[in-house]
């Protein structure tokens, strides 16, 4: 039995036990005959758990599972990476606790929560419970309305979200079947029975791909439009390049200059020339849209350009770092 497994069966045996339990009695529940290499194996790793601090032993080698004391040291964030749910804790002898999903009562991550820990998995990771939500998140569900037995259920969205949402009639608030939506998180007080949600917003209804990427623009707080005051700034110095500005300016507009930019790009502002001189030598242009001739530092245009750092593009639509004006046309 590999070592992991067999820590996992000790855990189990020794928390659903109401009374401490004998290496006997504990070998014999585990399958393991007293002569076997498996029942050394056995005694090894008991010896390791005891200097975890996670068992201990009692007169007539007796053992019992140490319950945690309700101190801050194991107090922490619920997070879920990679679907795998864990606490960060300031403890300094467990650093990370891992806790299986169905070990973690009615907490969501960003939930507040107190842990108990119970065991420790291969490479000496830390592995416990949930046993209180100290706090609740705030939580906004994303997802779809489904109408089964004539019980109105969310499907979240995102994974985090690892069970479906109940959606009382009265908490519809106009949703329907199929309706896509933003719920607010209402209650989950037992984990054999379904959380509870409020519909606070009927989304969009888009074709699939569209309806994904509104969620990724909404997830990771991507820009929206452009105040009214920045694009009352974009028309003003979006007019057609004056004879004064061309005159102060080298003017490459009779040579040959081909935009590097593909023919679906959301904006055409770099370019390159290659032209033969007399000396049989080559000259190499490189031309890049002076996008700071039309933009002056500190004003409306440049402080939100700043703001936004680049451009965004998904794949159904640019989230542009400068009005479409001037981006898509004077620059």
């Amino acid at each position: 039995m590999e070592k992991n497994i067999l820590i996992d069966k000790i855990i189990n045996i020794l928390r659903e036990s109401p009374v401490p339990i004998q290496m006997y009695d504990l070998s014999k529940s585990l399958l393991i005959k007293s002569n076997s290499i498996e029942y050394q194996k056995l005694k090894s790793i008991m010896k390791e758990l005891c200097n975890l601090n996670i068992i201990k032993r009692l007169p007539r080698r007796k053992y019992v599972l140490i319950d945690y004391d309700d101190t801050t040291d194991n107090k922490g964030i619920l997070k879920i990476k990679d679907d795998k749910p864990f606490v960060e804790l300031k403890n300094g002898e467990f650093k990370k606790v891992y806790i299986k999903k169905k070990h973690l009562m009615t907490a969501f991550e960003g939930d507040t929560v107190h842990i108990k820990i119970h065991g420790i998995r291969k490479g000496n990771k830390a592995r416990g419970e949930v046993i209180n939500i100290i706090n609740r998140s705030q939580h906004l569900i994303r997802g779809t309305i489904e109408l089964d037995n004539n019980i109105y259920y969310l499907l979240p969205e995102d994974d985090k979200y690892y069970v479906d949402f109940i959606i009382p009639k009265n908490k519809l608030n106009g949703a329907k079947h199929n309706d896509r939506v933003s719920a607010a998180f209402i209650m989950w007080d037992d984990r054999m029975k379904s959380p509870v949600a409020e519909v606070k917003e009927i989304l969009k209804r888009k074709p699939a791909p569209t309806a994904d990427f509104d969620s990724v623009v909404e997830e990771f707080y991507l820009p929206g439009d452009f105040s009214p005051d920045v694009i009352t700034e974009a028309e003003e110095v979006s007019i057609p390049v004056s004879a004064d500005i061309i005159e102060n300016r080298l003017d490459l507009r009779k040579e040959t200059i081909i935009t590097i930019d593909p023919t679906d790009a959301k904006d055409f502002d770099d370019a390159l020339s290659l032209k033969l001189l007399p000396n049989g030598n080559y000259e190499l242009g490189v031309h890049i849209a002076d996008v700071s001739h039309y933009i002056k530092e500190n004003s409306n245009i440049d402080n939100e350009a700043r703001w936004r750092g680049n451009s965004i593009y998904l794949v159904d639509r640019g989230i542009p770092m400068l009005p479409e004006i001037l981006s898509n046309n004077i620059c």
